[in-house]
């Protein structure tokens, strides 16, 4: 019984030090959203808790960015808002090798 509560133990602690809140190659996951501006030209940028330094794509800036005409940008926008002004993390994926880290998706 005693190996077994420490086996459990050792799973708990390896499964949560493996997933952590921040930014990875991919994307940025379970982070808040911390900057949000949008130029004249329609392009949304966006910072969150996370260090977008380890993205696998060239920064706009410190940011990651929708440009105008991207599909779903508005509804994206509309989640990043909300999850920014309720403080709610979230996770946003982005599209690898991309000259201004263009956001592919976000969840909630």
């Amino acid at each position: 019984m005693k190996k077994l509560l420490i086996s459990a133990l050792a799973i708990s602690a390896m499964s949560t030090s493996i997933y952590a809140a921040g930014c990875v190659a991919t994307g940025c996951f379970d982070v808040k959203i911390t900057k949000l501006y949008m130029t004249a030209g329609g392009t949304l940028y966006v910072g969150t808790s996370g260090n977008e330094a380890s993205l696998n794509c060239t920064l706009d800036g410190d940011y990651m960015s929708l440009k105008e005409g991207d599909v779903g940008k508005n509804a994206m926008y509309s989640l990043l808002l909300t999850a920014k002004t309720t403080n709610k993390k979230v996770n946003i994926r982005i599209q690898e090798g991309t000259a201004d880290c263009r956001v592919l998706y976000v969840t909630d």
